[in-house]
């Protein structure tokens, strides 16, 4: 061979070996940079969490500062305690990836802010409808934080919200409050 095609086949070699190397060095460093952006993930999730699980204890046993806030009187004292904590479960659930957990949040949401449609059309008070809402999202979040299986969602959490919905489509489409004996 001549010393031609060795310095080649050693300029090759290194080449090979230099593309190789880079490449295993540029593939460690995105999986350093995706194990960290999870990590961070995981500790927003983690806090999120939380708040929305405080917020959610809290609204549980709040007065029934809904049913004061309807009424024509003066804003009822737990009525701004009430709108804070579920602004917190709105924030909070922006930083949940899980699109189930999400979605159960949105639901208990809209139980907790459309309780008028479960009180018209199944009887439901506003303070059982807060009970059945905050403590199913409760057990859910907390199965979820520990990595257990989801726990079946009750009859009646679905029941509210099929009340919710009905509500909405028979009000034109918005949930909102109407005075009984009007259509």
């Amino acid at each position: 061979m001549s010393d031609l095609s060795q310095a080649i086949f050693g300029l090759v070699g290194v080449v090979v070996g230099g593309g190789i190397t880079t490449t295993a060095t540029i593939w460690a460093q995105r999986a350093q940079i995706n194990a960290t952006i999870t990590t961070e993930a995981r500790a927003r999730e983690i806090t999120a969490s939380s708040t929305a699980m405080d917020a959610l204890s809290r609204l549980l046993y709040l007065e029934n500062s809904a049913e004061a806030d309807a009424s024509p009187r003066p804003a009822h004292p737990d009525s701004n305690t009430r709108r804070q904590l579920l602004l917190q479960i709105v924030a909070a659930a922006q930083d949940l990836r899980q699109a189930d957990l999400r979605a159960t949040i949105d639901q208990t949401l809209r139980i907790l802010t459309h309780h008028v449609a479960a009180w018209n059309l199944i009887g439901q008070p506003e303070s059982q409808s807060r009970q059945i809402a905050c403590t199913y999202t409760l057990e859910y979040i907390g199965a979820f934080r520990r990595g257990e299986p989801i726990p079946p969602r009750p009859a009646e959490f679905d029941r509210t919200i099929e009340a919710i919905e009905k509500w909405g489509s028979t009000s034109g489409g918005s949930v909102v409050s109407r005075p009984a004996g009007t259509a």
